[in-house]
């Protein structure tokens, strides 16, 4: 991926590494967790083990409906950038226990990578913050598996370990700036080309803002369609909303309201770090991924 002046490509690369590390760290979340209730289930009888393999069975199915399109060249002409990330979430989910699961996670990656520079595979996608650990452990103590709502849950609790990384970031940069007496200094002398685009895409978020009504729903389509024409309208380049949009499958929830739920202790924030996800990553909404 070639590097502009203008330091748009980074922010792209970060928005779409943010959310693609969050749908390979799901998925696999929830292969452990089907590992888990699969060896509680036949370790209870045989007929726990009957029951929940067939509703396994009944998952997987719906599972390779959705990244079974990823071969087929005119799904990507259309597909959302919601739905790269949630067949890219259950490739992984599933890849050890069906062998197209595994096919159509190479697949993305493959994508991803010719179209975007991203490798994929170089991702950490064991990494857990806290929030995901908890998560985990709640699903893990179930006696069933939903699919649907499991992942649901993960996203959420993988939104709130990012929130909580940047928070601690944050405010260790600013004790770093306080301790040296410069803080100001760095703030507005050393302002590289990555603040300034990271600037450009808080504007973005205050124009999503002012042009929202009250009465969309957060996580609806016509809120996120919405932001889409209010992004375009404000002039912003069609990559920078590509990503943005593909980012936003990372979070569940406003920023706000994650970092209020969620703000962790110090020593918990500090998990989760390296993942540094701008506060515009926190708007879930659906278009077209580039032809």
């Amino acid at each position: 991926m070639s590097q502009n002046s203008d330091g748009l490509d980074e922010t792209i690369e970060q928005s779409l590494r943010v959310a693609m590390t969050t749908a390979a760290r799901v998925g696999e979340v929830l292969a452990r967790v089907r590992h888990q209730l699969q060896e509680r289930a036949a370790s209870e009888s045989t007929q726990r083990a009957r029951a929940l393999g067939s509703r396994l069975d009944a998952e997987r199915q719906a599972a390779r409906a959705t990244y079974g399109r990823v071969d087929d060249p005119a799904w990507w002409q259309t597909a959302t950038p919601d739905q790269v990330a949630e067949s890219y979430t259950l490739a992984r989910a599933w890849r050890e226990a069906d062998p197209s699961a595994g096919h159509a996670a190479r697949s993305i990656e493959t994508t991803i990578q010719q179209r975007h520079g991203l490798d994929l595979a170089s991702l950490n996608a064991d990494e857990r913050g806290p929030a995901l650990t908890h998560a985990e452990q709640q699903l893990a103590k179930g006696t069933d598996f939903d699919q649907t709502r499991a992942v649901r849950d993960l996203v959420a609790a993988e939104a709130a370990d990012q929130a909580a990384a940047e928070h601690a970031r944050r405010e260790d940069n600013a004790a770093t700036a306080a301790e040296a007496g410069s803080e100001n200094t760095q703030e507005h002398g050393h302002l590289s080309d990555r603040d300034n685009a990271r600037a450009g895409a808080t504007a973005a978020e205050a124009d999503v803002d002012a042009g929202k009504g009250p009465a969309a729903e957060w996580d609806s389509h016509e809120r996120r369609a919405q932001t889409e024409e209010q992004l375009r309208s404000n002039g912003h380049p069609e990559k920078a909303v590509e990503a943005r949009m593909l980012a936003d499958y990372a979070q569940a929830r406003p920023a706000e309201d994650i970092v209020r739920d969620n703000k962790p202790p110090r020593a918990q924030a500090r998990k989760g770090r390296g993942q540094s996800p701008s506060q515009g990553q926190n708007r879930q909404k659906q278009r077209t991924i580039t032809r």
